[in-house]
């Protein structure tokens, strides 16, 4: 039987149970109240951003000159960046439902391949999940996971990959020590064993900024038929950009699974982080909407960002 962690998620309610050690009473970085330039109440907010190219490439260079962020429409002064190829904290959910059983070495793979890329001091948080989800790693120095752990699969029973995801973003939130963060989904897609609906994990997910970005490494279910397996790459797809702001990739089999992972860690290790204030006077719960620009950016460029959040109540 696993040893981990069991995440257990109920209809409204989460219990995310860390037992990391010096883990306990750790303050979200990403969220902190203070007054805007006139003098009101406010958050500052930690907003991670991709940029690829016309080719799906990562761009370099990206600094509070060359991005700008709207907040409702109104434009915020960026305070200031945290810039790529610094420390991450990177949260890998892994598919473990009998769907995935002949895939456990390439996925295994990819997983260990995602954690090696990480720059140094980074840390590693490892949830696998099938109709249950396991913390099996606690955040740790990259230096020190245990691979063995990153690879720990037993492909059985049920797919509960909403219910996963949204109690993992809920716990970097809470227990992350970098500003910069990515959660990436190792899965087929497939679905049958969560409490929550796509459209109730997205609302979660929004639900508090400083949410990582998320990317979702997929791959064909043999045991599905062409429709359905395009049903769950659209659900991955909607669950990424809608819920983090972030990618998704699907491999057509194992060979591609492993070129697609070095493709995640170099966007991984592209993120940037840009601090603004956004003002939260009256109305917390009212959804903010997020546009990041730039404005010199090239033609064909895309930019990834969460697409919005909820306002948290204001500090004293």
């Amino acid at each position: 039987m696993r040893a981990g962690v069991i995440f257990l998620v109920a209809v409204g309610v989460w219990f995310a149970t860390l037992h990391a050690a010096g883990q306990a009473g750790n303050q979200d970085p990403a969220v902190h109240p203070m007054p805007d330039a006139s003098g009101m109440p406010g958050h500052v907010v930690d907003l991670n951003v991709l940029v690829l190219d016309r080719a799906k490439h990562p761009v370099a260079g990206l600094d509070g000159a060359t991005l700008q962020i709207a907040d409702d429409g109104v434009s915020r002064k960026i305070e200031s960046v945290t810039g790529a190829g610094g420390p991450i904290s990177l949260c890998l959910v892994v598919d473990d439902s009998g769907s995935t059983k002949s895939m456990r070495q390439p996925i295994g793979d990819a997983a260990v391949a995602l954690v090696e890329g990480l720059p140094a001091g980074s840390e590693v948080m490892v949830v696998h999940f099938a109709d249950r989800s396991y913390l099996d790693v606690p955040f740790t120095p990259v230096a020190t996971v245990d691979q063995a752990k990153v690879r720990m699969m037993e492909s059985r029973g049920g797919t509960a990959m909403l219910d996963a995801v949204v109690a993992a973003g809920e716990s970097v939130v809470a227990k992350a020590h970098n500003k910069r963060r990515a959660l990436v989904i190792i899965s087929d897609g497939g679905e049958n064993a969560s409490t929550l609906s796509l459209e109730q994990a997205i609302r979660r997910l929004q639900g508090r900024p400083g949410m990582p970005m998320l990317y979702a490494l997929g791959f064909p279910d043999e045991r599905e038929s062409y429709i359905e397996d395009r049903h769950n790459e659209e659900r991955l797809k909607q669950l990424t950009k809608m819920g983090g702001g972030g990618v998704t990739l699907v491999a057509k089999n194992a060979k591609e699974m492993a070129s697609m992972s070095d493709e995640i860690s170099a966007m991984i290790d592209s993120e940037v982080v840009i601090s603004f204030t956004s003002p939260d006077t009256e109305n917390p719960g009212r959804f903010h909407k997020l546009d990041v620009r730039r404005p010199q950016g090239a033609k064909g460029e895309e930019i990834y960002a969460m697409p919005g959040f909820f306002a948290v109540k204001p500090g004293p």
